[in-house]
Parts: structure tokens; sequence; C-alpha cells
């Protein structure tokens, strides 16, 4: 699998890899991303995301304060986690690349996800500002699952 196989990624946890993999792409909210910023307080992001061979991505724009204190420093703190119970998720620490090639694709990937219409209102503005987009891959190095769902379903 990509997750140990390419990328020597650390997996603890109750899931195994195809369960986490199978969780990663079947989730349909957005992935959290935190990073230090330059004045030493962290930030958080949610953002759509998808995965492919090579990674976790998501779409943000150049000027965000994600993409840009990625650009200095890429490691970051991730997290897939419901937000309903029964909580269940992953969550870990990875390394993060900037791609301006790939924005397009990443955005249409990422619309086609989470609106399912590349022709809702929010989608067509979101497409009309692909030239100031960056693609973000994640190449995650430790990943925590957890799941509650036996414990909170007594």
């Amino acid at each position: 699998m990509w997750l140990t196989d390419q990328s020597n990624c650390e997996l603890k946890g109750p899931w195994s890899e195809s369960k986490v993999i199978e969780h990663i792409k079947a989730s349909k909210f957005p992935m959290r991303i935190s990073v230090v910023s330059s004045s030493g307080w962290p930030i958080i992001a949610s953002l759509w995301f998808v995965m492919d061979s090579e990674g976790i991505w998501s779409a943000t724009h150049k000027s965000s304060q994600i993409a840009k204190i990625l650009c200095n420093d890429s490691k970051c703190g991730f997290e897939i986690a419901r937000e309903t119970p029964p909580y269940c998720g992953i969550r870990g620490q990875a390394l993060a690349d900037i791609n301006k090639d790939k924005a397009e694709t990443i955005l249409l990937s990422v619309i086609d996800k989470y609106q399912g219409n590349r022709n809702t209102s929010l989608s067509k503005w979101l497409l009309s500002r692909v030239e100031d987009e960056v693609a973000l891959r994640l190449r995650p190095a430790k990943i925590q699952s957890w799941d509650y769902t036996a414990r909170m379903q007594k």
C-alpha cells in the first residue's frame, strides 16, 4: 500500500492500512491542516481533499496563510475525522509540497467529490479563481487512527 511502501509512514491505532485508506477515500468532511505561523502560534485550516497514489491532495489559494507557511516549512499536522458520534478518524504528521501545475486537476477533483457538480455557484466561483490556486500534497509520516464506535453504541 502507498502509505507504508512509498512514504515509510508510521501507522498506530486500531485500524489497518487498508482501513485508513478506506476512511480517507470515503470521508466527505474537510481535512483539518495545522501549521505553525511565523509568530510561533499554530493555525488550522479546513480544506476539501482527495487521495491518490501520490498522497492526500487539497487545493488552496496561493496567497492563503497555509500555502505561504508551507512554502517555508513543509511540516504540518492533519486530521480527517468525524465531528459527530460515533467518533473515529485519523490524525497525523506530514510533509507538504506546493504544486502549481496540478492546481486545476486537484481543484476539479475536490469539486467533483464535495459538490458533485461543476455547475453550482460555488464550483463556478472556485473555478473562476483557478489561476490563483495551488495544489497541496501531503505525504504522511505518521498516522494515528482511533475508533470509539463500539463504546459509544453501548
